[in-house]
């Protein structure tokens, strides 16, 4: 079975480590990467996607990227996750701990705590 990651990508910190944990994991394990941008309908997506690509370029690794827009009155970034990741068939997702919010009271965000419960593969959280 070939090995096909997902690492879902927003602009927190924690986000940037999982992505080059993921771009770490792909290369070491010969293993296709993608990466996914989980955005609000009104974020301009081209300063991420710029510092998605200096991050795989500093990693020696090729993702295809893909990016996804929601509206949060009518699905969450977790939802997002979930469905690209059962639509697509990857068997392994890669998420940050905490999402842009980043609250310091809890050690888990509830989207990587929904994309663990809900996620049709395996779900590594990353900090």
């Amino acid at each position: 079975m070939t090995l096909r990651i997902l690492a879902a990508v927003d602009q927190s910190i924690h986000a940037e480590h999982a992505l080059r944990f993921a771009a770490r994991m792909a290369r070491g394990l010969n293993a296709s990467l993608a990466v996914l941008l989980v955005l609000p309908p009104d974020y301009p997506e081209e300063q991420l996607v710029e510092k998605v690509r200096r991050i795989l370029d500093e990693e020696g690794v090729d993702a295809q990227l893909l990016i996804r827009k929601y509206v949060p009155t009518a699905a969450s970034p977790a939802s997002v996750i979930v469905e690209e990741a059962e639509k697509r068939g990857f068997n392994v997702i890669v998420v940050g701990a905490k999402g842009v919010t980043g609250r310091e009271d809890v050690s888990i965000g509830s989207s990587a705590l929904w994309v663990a419960a809900f996620a049709p593969a395996t779900v590594v959280i990353v900090r």
